[in-house]
């Protein structure tokens, strides 16, 4: 899985983690991992990879964190998708939502009745 990046360093640290996690040196994959992101480059397959490894660390929430944040880069991705719902899983304490309240629900329901476009159509027209 190559890094998207535009430097060579972030693309080697990558490397250098991948060998580490195969190797099962988690921590050490677990810090160069981190330290891409330090640098602040994003890429889903270095947050899925960090989910993995927190993953098999036991760190579940940071798991969860790293899973979710990598579908924000690639939301269709089956294995993030699939990895994600098992640490999902995994979680002790769930709490379940509470309903929203029935105004929010209805302001929801108005605004998404219309796209974006419409909507800004509307305010051009009220506000001439």
């Amino acid at each position: 899985m190559p890094c998207r990046a535009n430097t060579g360093e972030p693309e080697l640290l990558f490397q250098k983690a991948n060998q580490l996690y195969l190797a099962g040196d988690l921590p050490a994959a677990r810090e160069e991992y981190l330290k891409i992101l330090d640098a602040g480059l994003e890429s889903a397959e270095v947050y899925y990879n960090l989910g993995n490894t927190c993953y098999k660390m036991g760190i579940i929430p940071s798991a969860i964190l790293y899973y979710e944040k990598s579908l924000v880069l690639n939301p269709r991705d089956e294995d993030t998708q699939f990895n994600l719902s098992l640490a999902n899983e995994l979680i002790v304490d769930k709490i379940e939502p509470l309903n929203r309240f029935f105004i929010n629900r209805w302001i929801g329901s108005l605004t998404n009745l219309l796209g974006t476009d419409s909507w800004a159509l509307i305010s051009l027209i009220t506000f001439i």
